[in-house]
């Protein structure tokens, strides 16, 4: 080994889990506000969720499938 040669540094666990772990503001749960008309995308994955029980599409980010029912029953027809 020569004396130019760089060590290394093991890295510290928050440095490992990456850029995304650095806002908690993202992973907080904020109330969804299902009187809201979402946009023609979420508004069809929302009632393919919940038609299909989970299996056919994710929800928005944020939402759970009590969310997406309410959702559903105020703005499926």
């Amino acid at each position: 080994m020569s004396n130019n040669a760089v060590k290394i540094k093991k890295a510290k666990p928050q440095q490992v889990a990456g850029w995304w772990n650095r806002s908690k503001k993202n992973t907080e749960k904020t109330k969804v506000d299902t009187s809201k008309k979402q946009g023609r995308g979420n508004h069809m994955n929302i009632i393919n969720h919940v038609n299909s029980n989970g299996t056919m599409s994710d929800l928005p980010t944020g939402w759970t499938m009590q969310d997406a029912r309410e959702y559903v029953k105020q703005h499926a027809r």
